[in-house]
């Protein structure tokens, strides 16, 4: 049986995983290298990229920026 290769595996979470606050299982974004994707944590100008938006694991004063090592990641 084959290993899929580490970015085989990364390929298939683009655009099918999404990030959820563990405590309150808010949605934080989606996993996706779309950056035009308003739900992609990749698009510096959505909510769940933006690194000013309280709702982004990429803000630094965000509600999510200290659960950053929380995040449960589902796919």
């Amino acid at each position: 049986m084959a290993t899929p290769s580490s970015a085989q595996s990364l390929s298939d979470l683009d655009g099918n995983a999404f990030l959820y606050h563990p405590v309150t299982d808010q949605f934080l974004g989606v996993v996706s290298s779309d950056r035009y994707d308003g739900n992609s944590i990749c698009n510096p100008y959505g909510d769940y990229g933006s690194q000013y938006s309280d709702l982004s694991i990429r803000s630094q004063y965000g509600q999510s920026a200290p659960l950053k090592s929380m995040i449960a990641l589902t796919k």
